[in-house]
């Protein structure tokens, strides 16, 4: 008898073929027992070995044991994923057990809420910011709304933290743990916390973030069942040479399925016009955020079953554990910013067999001697075949106190002050902060103190204002005011993008891209801030805009960029297949780059007297340089370029504040900075910015001025 048979009795006696119990793998097994016993744990494996059912097979025997089999009715699980398309697809593999085993799952998003009607759930999937609208229902007894949300949360046990990796030590994650100290609070015991993903960097950091909230985690691991990965890079001078490297994957390793990811959503339908043109049977699908949920889970439906040989190309979208079958070979066209983000998209592929098949595109499209792609494929390569990761940085995301403050002030009606620095003390924020958070909201008229002698503040016009446009319950980076809503002949949503950039483009008689399809609008109307454009496909020979994104991408970090300098030859050439312009690029950038000596930075002199210095500093480290510098033109990850040569400075960390503090907006849209960080101290928003920095990166920018800058002769 083994682990599953024995622990999960009600499972096996009603659905062991369905859960495939007699099959369960190590990783699975290993995780009936602290599951059932309520311990929390730390789940780390491959992608495609199961993690989703080591964790919810357990949980629905224990709520089959605990609740139905004594005619109790509770919500007893909070399942938090990062995206809502990863929740979709969860509960479409799950539903069926509401027929079999009569527990009800829910979805709570801002689309789907299962949870408002008929039976209780018994188990919630949801995301950060759709839990705090559960959370923060305004405390009303007579309200069925608050009332509901209460039944729902008090009863909780257990909340399951899915990608993990997406969380940790970034915004979303310090919301999440607010969240989950007020849940805590309101089931008034520890919580069993469950944490899962293929990449967790610094794991015992990770750790403890779940210990906060109950118990350590046990550490669970498997790598047994790791996959072989065959990885190769080729180059490509015009993105129509993407086609024959399509062609040529489908001959050598009957390539059925291929999915390729793309830095941007522009990327996306550029690489779609460009495939269509050079063969128009082609199978091929787009997939990326703006587009509507219904249609993304068409095409994800379409390209999963399809028994043609198909193509998807798509953004992050698809990164994570969404459901698409069996994928033959994974493209990376561009490299991605960071070593997680790499191993995420490579693990989509081969699911079901024992080796990944992923190639790395190197786009040569501009005329200089490093090629950003190839230095950040290559630092990425370095990081992965020595199974290191980018350190998780110690942020303090004071901005998501203020987001809090708005949350705990719409659950009331108003702000008091005391209580909330008794909860923010449980997240370890002192009292001096939070006062301080609370003078500059009232300073800049957001909250407001009608009575001096009782702590009780009131919230302004313009902060109820945005309550009622659902606009304060989330902490990533705003996209801007206004969104075009674009329908079809039928009303059926089909995107949504940004107001700005768009709006003198969506016009009637214009044609889009969208998805990969070209429409031609027929009509738009202006709905307060919004506008509703109806548009219908089109086969019309003319040349389609492309919709402008205000998104500034995932920026490259300081590990990725300098480790491509520590490259062993011998490691990345033993480990991956490169063809032969691709290893004399590599080679060219080892010879000229790679330090002899340390602290060295070389440059060009072009010749209309402009001056590239190679610094291989990352996104938020060029900037950095960039501001102390005079009649910069531009920068990258890799190189800056001015009118003059660079000055050599001594970066200590009142100087890197004081250059922050300069360039505060650019700064804040760099690190991706919620509407929120606007309202706090400017201290504090350079603080913040200042605590995401690498600590890799601060220990070279204190170096920079003993560099040595030699010319490229």
């Amino acid at each position: 008898m083994n682990t599953a048979e024995k622990y999960l009795k009600n499972l096996f006696a009603q659905c062991s073929n369905e859960l495939n119990l007699r099959n369960f793998n190590q990783l699975q097994n290993d995780s009936i027992i602290p599951v059932l016993n309520g311990r929390s744990i730390l789940l780390s494996a491959p992608t495609g070995c199961g993690k989703t059912e080591a964790v919810i097979v357990p949980l629905l025997e224990k709520i089959i044991e605990n609740d139905i089999c004594r005619g109790v009715v509770k919500t007893r699980v909070i399942y938090i994923c990062p995206t809502k398309a990863l929740i979709n697809d969860l509960y479409n593999r799950f539903k069926w057990v509401k027929e079999r085993l009569g527990i009800k799952l829910a979805i709570k998003t801002g689309d789907i809420d299962d949870t408002a009607t008929g039976e209780i759930p018994r188990i919630i999937f949801t995301t950060p910011e759709s839990l705090d609208v559960m959370i923060s229902a305004r405390i009303d007894e007579r309200s069925d709304t608050y009332s509901r949300n209460m039944e729902c949360l008090r009863s909780v046990r257990t909340v399951v933290i899915d990608e993990i990796h997406q969380f940790a030590s970034e915004v979303r994650g310090e919301h999440l743990r607010w969240l989950l100290f007020r849940l805590k609070r309101l089931t008034a015991r520890p919580l069993q916390v469950i944490g899962m993903s293929a990449t967790i960097p610094e794991i015992e950091k990770v750790g403890r973030y779940i210990g906060q909230f109950g118990e350590s985690p046990e550490l669970i691991s498997f790598s047994s069942q790791k996959r072989d990965l065959y990885f190769g890079l080729r180059t490509i001078k015009t993105v129509d040479e993407l086609y024959d490297i399509v062609v040529k994957l489908r001959r050598n390793i009957e390539a059925r399925k291929i999915l390729i990811f793309a830095g941007t959503r522009n990327e996306c339908d550029i690489i779609h016009e460009k495939l269509i043109k050079r063969d128009p049977e082609l199978n091929c699908f787009v997939h990326y955020s703006t587009i509507s949920v219904e249609e993304r889970e068409r095409t994800e439906a379409e390209y999963k079953f399809s028994a043609h040989h198909s193509i998807c190309i798509a953004t992050s979208t698809l990164e994570l554990g969404i459901d698409i079958g069996d994928i033959d070979a994974v493209i990376l066209y561009g490299a991605p910013g960071n070593i997680s983000s790499f191993i995420q998209k490579i693990g989509r592929g081969n699911r079901r067999k024992k080796t990944i098949f992923a190639l790395g595109i190197v786009r040569d499209f501009r005329d200089d001697i490093v090629n950003t792609d190839l230095v950040k494929f290559i630092g990425i390569l370095e990081l992965f075949y020595n199974n290191e990761f980018e350190h998780i940085t110690q942020t303090v995301f004071y901005s998501v106190v203020v987001q809090q403050i708005f949350s705990y002030s719409k659950s009331r009606g108003f702000f008091l002050p005391e209580e909330f620095r008794e909860l923010a003390s449980e997240l370890k924020h002192d009292k001096w902060t939070i006062t301080e958070i609370i003078r500059h909201l009232s300073f800049i008229n957001i909250i407001s103190k009608p009575l001096s002698h009782i702590d009780k503040y009131c919230m302004s016009d313009w902060m109820f204002g945005k309550i009622a446009r659902r606009e304060i319950y989330g902490n990533m980076a705003s996209g801007g005011i206004g969104k075009i809503m674009i329908v079809g002949s039928d009303n059926r949503k089909i995107a949504e993008v940004p107001l700005e950039g768009n709006e003198k483009k969506i016009k009637p008689g214009a044609l889009i891209r969208i998805g990969g399809k070209k429409y031609a609008v027929i009509s738009s109307r202006r709905i307060m801030q919004n506008i509703s454009a109806k548009v219908e496909p089109t086969v019309s020979s003319r040349e389609p805009v492309n919709i402008s994104y205000n998104s500034q991408g995932v920026p490259t970090s300081f590990s990725v960029c300098n480790n491509s300098l520590k490259t062993s030859l011998e490691l990345i050439y033993a480990k991956t297949d490169i063809d032969h312009p691709t290893k004399e690029s590599i080679e060219h950038i080892l010879n000229t780059f790679k330090p002899r000596k340390n602290l060295v930075v070389k440059y060009r002199l072009l010749r209309d007297e402009n001056y590239i210095y190679y610094t291989f500093a990352g996104t938020i480290g060029n900037y950095i340089i960039a501001c102390s510098q005079d009649e910069v033109e531009g920068y990258d990850p890799i190189r800056i370029l001015m009118n003059k040569k660079i000055e050599p400075v001594e970066f200590d960390e009142l100087f890197i504040k004081r250059l922050i503090a300069a360039n505060l907006e650019n700064f804040s849209v760099i690190a991706g900075k919620s509407e929120f960080f606007e309202f706090l101290p400017a201290s504090m928003q350079v603080d913040e910015i200042y605590s995401g920095i690498e600590p890799e990166l601060i220990e070279f920018l204190g170096k920079f001025h003993l560099n040595k800058f030699v010319k490229i002769l």
